[in-house]
């Protein structure tokens, strides 16, 4: 834990889907590149009304499929191609997933925010980065290849949502 008497951030090390906080006691959530490594989104968004006060808001970035696309990334790979350089991924959570779980949970939508052209620079960066430093991993290669093949095409956008509990 962080906490200095300049600083009003509190850092706290904690499972996402059972947090440490007090019920109605954190202004915001900030989730960025993480939630697709969440085993459940459902319990991560009850949790987080839970601790959020009443108005507070949860902001996430999460790689979202289009609809089709969605079943597709639920196709198990076999090894080296399987291995998960990057862990277990869940990229099968649809807009239309989101929209619902945050009405299901109590959550009125803010913003969705399709920031993919932004972040298309990464892949090269990676590539460049990759062979520059001499590493070489098949897995790693194979799914920031598709990654940026299928943001390049249309078919899985990367979204800033955000999502406000209302006051009460």
């Amino acid at each position: 834990m962080l906490n200095t008497a300049s600083s009003p951030y509190l850092l706290v090390n904690g499972n996402a889907c059972s947090l440490p906080f007090s019920d109605q006691s954190i202004n915001c959530v900030l989730a960025v590149e993480c939630i697709f490594h969440f085993p459940d989104r459902a319990s991560f968004f009850r949790e987080v009304f839970r601790v959020l006060k009443p108005g507070g808001t949860l902001v996430i970035s999460d790689f979202v499929p289009q609809t089709w696309l969605a079943p597709l990334t639920q196709i198990k790979l076999p090894s080296p191609f399987g291995f998960h350089f990057y862990g277990h991924c869940q990229f099968d959570f649809t807009i239309d997933k989101y929209r619902n779980l945050a009405k299901e949970t109590g959550f009125s939508a803010k913003d969705e925010l399709d920031i993919t052209s932004n972040t298309l620079p990464t892949y090269r960066f990676l590539r460049r980065f990759a062979k520059d430093v001499g590493f070489y991993n098949v897995s790693a290669i194979m799914e920031t290849a598709t990654a940026e093949m299928v943001s390049r095409m249309g078919w899985l956008d990367y979204l800033i949502l955000s999502y406000r509990k209302e006051s009460q």
